[in-house]
């Protein structure tokens, strides 16, 4: 027998397995189907020799044979594994260059499938890409990020649209406008689509009862634009009756809509007020009180301010008290006519006092002097009041103008209960203390 490789056996072969044992693994396994075909051949042929079965050098070519493919099969995974180790930094690195072409290859899939609307298929490409590659997980989380993004922002584009038509009355092409986003395949976005759909649908058949929602709606807004707040929920009220489904919703949600936007522009009025109010209080503290008084009616009387009414009202409120503060003072100092005083340079006895200015008689003969030029502890110790709340809230503020003792403004109004402005004076009090504070 001649060999496949050229090497002939010798006479007396011990089996064809010795002869294919250095031959590559196919070839074993032609060299097994041709010893199977021989042992065939072998039952045929000699059916004398042991009961038909094949020679005995058959079955050792046989085992041979199956021996080599063992030896072969066990080898080679042994060496696969040996060169993938050695190979180990080229093998990272084409993995990292193969999730960076497939990175690339998903950015231009999802940028093609959101330009078609298809966000939900972007989606589950992105799936896809980080079973397969779970090392590009923080660039899929900004994919995901980005189709949603798009996809809300489609919607919004939508839902504007079919918003508009269907004020327009033209329903069928409101409900057309809005329904590619029901295969947007998000389905937040699918559920919202469906409820507008929906309100189209019962805003068509009711056309004529929602045509009386949106002028109530509109008025609303209109009134809330122009800051008249309290109108524009009183506007929303004319709605109530109307029997329409969803309706409710409908006017809590513009109901909300209006506080919050009044919130917010209290807050800024605040803020705006809040700088002319500091140049009010810079005058209460230089005892300028006719220029104060000027200041706060032209304050009053702007209508940006008509939100920070609270704060307005306070600072009213703190110019009344400093009206009476003075005039106390002023009593005070009346009912000590002929007793000894000094302020501002003129010492003497009290002659009269009169629409606050005071004549004292002194060495240099008769001199006057307006009561505003007493330090605040004489002014003080000059009021003329019975120790109430009043008297207290009297104090407090004119300490406060002062700006010298926020401490005893402090203590002051600690002793007041009931007045609707003092939560104004304490926070004025802290500001004073933080404004201290950082001036040291």
């Amino acid at each position: 027998f001649q060999a496949e490789d050229g090497i002939r056996d010798v006479e007396r072969s011990r089996g064809l397995g010795d002869v294919y044992k250095r031959q590559r693994p196919y070839l074993v396994a032609v060299a097994v189907a041709v010893v199977v075909l021989a042992v065939v051949i072998g039952v045929v042929a000699l059916p004398g020799r042991g009961g038909g079965g094949p020679p005995e050098p058959a079955k050792q070519g046989v085992a041979a044979a199956s021996s080599e493919a063992s030896k072969e099969s066990t080898r080679q995974p042994s060496d696969a594994a040996t060169e993938a180790k050695r190979s180990g930094p080229d093998a990272e690195a084409r993995a990292r260059q193969a999730m960076e072409s497939a990175l690339k290859a998903l950015r231009a899939q999802v940028d093609a499938l959101s330009a078609k609307d298809q966000f939900g298929e972007a989606l589950s490409r992105v799936e896809a890409f980080v079973r397969e590659h779970p090392t590009g997980a923080d660039n899929a989380q900004k994919l995901t990020a980005q189709v949603l993004a798009t996809a809300r922002q489609r919607y919004g584009i939508l839902a504007a649209s079919a918003e508009a038509l269907a004020k327009a009355k033209e329903f069928a092409k409101a409900r057309d406008a809005l329904k590619p986003a029901l295969a947007f395949g998000i389905p937040d976005l699918t559920q919202r689509a469906r409820k507008k759909l929906e309100e189209i649908a019962s805003r068509e058949e009711k056309a004529e009862l929602w045509a009386r929602w949106d002028d109530v709606k509109a008025e609303a807004s209109r009134l809330a634009e122009g800051g008249r707040f309290a109108e524009a929920l009183q506007a929303l009220q004319k709605a109530e009756g109307l029997p329409l489904g969803g309706l409710p919703d409908l006017v809590a949600e513009q109901t909300q809509a209006i506080r919050d936007a009044r919130a917010k522009a209290t807050k800024a009025a605040a803020a705006a007020y809040t700088k002319e109010s500091d140049k009010l209080w810079a005058l209460f503290k230089e005892r300028k009180y006719d220029e104060a008084k000027k200041l706060l009616t032209e304050l009053v009387a702007k209508p940006e301010f008509r939100l920070a009414e609270d704060r307005v009202q306070a600072d009213r409120e703190a110019a009344r008290l400093l009206g009476e503060f003075w005039a106390a003072v002023e009593r005070g100092i009346a009912a000590r006519k002929g007793q000894f005083i000094a302020f501002a340079g003129a010492g003497g006895t009290i002659l009269d006092v009169e629409d606050g200015v005071v004549t004292i008689k002194g060495p240099r003969g008769e001199e006057r002097r307006h009561i505003h030029r007493l330090a605040p502890k004489q002014a003080l110790a000059y009021v003329d009041l019975k120790d109430d709340e009043r008297l207290n809230l009297m104090k407090g503020v004119f300490l406060l103008a002062e700006g010298k003792d926020p401490d005893a403004a402090s203590s002051a109004l600690a002793a007041v209960k009931n007045s609707p402005v003092l939560l104004c004076y304490r926070e004025t009090v802290s500001y004073t203390h933080l404004r201290a504070h950082e001036t040291s």
